[in-house]
């Protein structure tokens, strides 16, 4: 390292808040990216799922300022909605190891509805499950902060995460009432 040059450190996955808690006892309200969540069975061994990018924890990220979320979510949403009618999925991975971004943008416009139902169970799930609202108000006394030194920090991250799910939830479900009226 030359002199006065700048020191970084890196922990890691910038985009699992999460682990930056749990592992080092902060999170980044400034990052960019948050991981999806998008976790289901027998991903890794599904060989589309995999080629197209969309087992890949890094990739499967909602931008947090906007609720965007990443290709890799979208395509592994349609893949899954599209679970019960396996000639299209064929034809998603197909059009994706092709490159073929106008096949597959008609797959995604074609059964859009599908994978952004799918997409939005999927977030308010999470949601519900790991962020649930019941907890968000809670007053807590001194006392308990004093016993649990990491409270607060858990709470504001837990705050932080429901807000940017929310921001995706409220997206995905604009995109869900667009489709309808169709």
């Amino acid at each position: 390292v030359s002199k006065g040059s700048e020191l970084t450190i890196s922990y890691g996955v910038p985009y699992n808040q999460f682990r930056l808690l749990v592992v080092f006892g902060f999170f980044d309200i400034g990052c960019e990216e948050i991981f999806s969540n998008m976790n289901f069975p027998g991903k890794d061994q599904d060989e589309a799922l995999v080629d197209m990018g969309c087992t890949d924890p890094s990739k499967l990220v909602f931008r947090v300022d906007a609720g965007l979320a990443a290709n890799a979510v979208w395509d592994a949403s349609l893949y899954i909605a599209l679970s019960s009618n396996p000639k299209e999925q064929r034809a998603l991975h197909d059009a994706h190891l092709r490159g073929d971004r106008k096949a597959k943008s008609a797959l995604h416009a074609k059964h859009n509805l599908q994978a952004s139902v799918l997409l939005g169970e999927h977030v308010r799930k999470t949601i519900n499950e790991l962020y649930p609202s019941q907890l968000m108000g809670v007053e807590l006394k001194q006392e308990d902060y004093e016993q649990h030194s990491n409270l607060r920090m858990i709470i504001e991250h837990n705050r932080w995460m429901r807000v940017a799910f929310g921001r995706v939830f409220d997206r995905v479900n604009g995109m869900v009432q667009q489709e309808i009226k169709k």
